[in-house]
Formats: C-alpha cells, sequence, structure tokens
C-alpha cells in the first residue's frame, strides 16, 4: 500500500513514483483524484507518474511529461529511464520518474 500516513493534513506533497495498477490507497479514505481509479474498495494507479496526495482526501498521479521540467536526480539516485536510442558505447534516455 502506498505510505500516505506521513503526509501532513491538506498538504499537496510529491511523495513517490508509481507505476499503473500500483495499489495507493483505500478508497473509504481517499478520493480517487486524475491518473488513479477505484476497483474494489481501493485507489490505484492508472498512468505511471509521481504520486500526489491533495487536500488530505485526494489522491492523483502526475505523469511524467508534466513534471519533466522539475526532474533533476542526484548522484547516487534511482531513477525510471525510456531508452530512446543505443549505441555499443552509450544509451540515450528520457528519465520518465
Amino acid at each position: 500500500s502506498f505510505p500516505i500516513s506521513n503526509m501532513a493534513a491538506g498538504a499537496d506533497v510529491l511523495m513517490q513514483a508509481v507505476a499503473p495498477g500500483e495499489p495507493l490507497g483505500d478508497a473509504e479514505e481517499l478520493l480517487a483524484g486524475r491518473g488513479t481509479y477505484v476497483e474494489g474498495g481501493r485507489v490505484y494507479a492508472s498512468v505511471s507518474g509521481q504520486a500526489r496526495r491533495i487536500d488530505n482526501s485526494t489522491m492523483e498521479v502526475v505523469p511524467p511529461e508534466e513534471l519533466a521540467s522539475c526532474a533533476v536526480p542526484e548522484v547516487g539516485g534511482t531513477v525510471i529511464v525510456r531508452v530512446v536510442r543505443m549505441s555499443q558505447d552509450r544509451a540515450d534516455c528520457i528519465i520518465v520518474a
């Protein structure tokens, strides 16, 4: 399950990268926002991106293309990429999460 308990009330904070189908929380406690859906009493991600809790009640998933301008990895950080070109000594990638 998604670690939503560490959010302050009313927060609007990017929390973590998620993949489609990943559970985000209980539908009794959360509303499904954009990029999410409800099935079997749970809220799930419908797209890849950054999960965000809004107004302490709504979960949404922001696709990577909307976050591209703020995606700056740190040395030693973990990223999810899409390989766009390969050569024998190099891979060109786009950071997606």
